[in-house]
């Protein structure tokens, strides 16, 4: 086994504790037709299975468009995670925006989210 792959393996593993469903939705930009961007209609990008961990402490982060937000938790995915910034999810009654991804180390996703209003 590689070190990749054991690194893979673990990742799935601690996704595999405490794994939690969630739904993103993704509002995908398109040419406006006068030099702009105009947003479509969300997608559902369907269930994926992912370990939310909380954060601890008050992280802001501004977003591509210009807010400071108070990131709440952490989505950790496998490598091939479909996420992005500015995807949307509920969880506990609550909705979420995805306000960074990082995939390095490239055996795991990591992503940061914000309560979204």
């Amino acid at each position: 086994m590689t070190e990749l792959e054991f690194h893979i393996r673990q990742t799935r593993h601690l996704i595999d504790n405490q794994p939690e469903v969630i739904s993103l939705s993704r509002i995908e930009l398109s040419d406006d037709g006068a030099g702009g961007q105009a947003a479509g209609e969300p997608t559902d990008l369907g269930p994926q299975t992912v370990r939310i961990i909380g954060i601890l402490g008050t992280p802001r982060r501004m977003t591509p468009d210009g807010r400071e937000v108070i990131v709440n938790k952490s989505v950790l995915g496998m490598p091939d995670l479909d996420i992005a910034v500015g995807d949307t999810f509920p969880l506990a009654g609550y909705d979420y925006e995805v306000v960074m991804v990082s995939r390095e180390p490239t055996w795991r996703t990591i992503a940061e989210a914000a309560e979204h209003a």
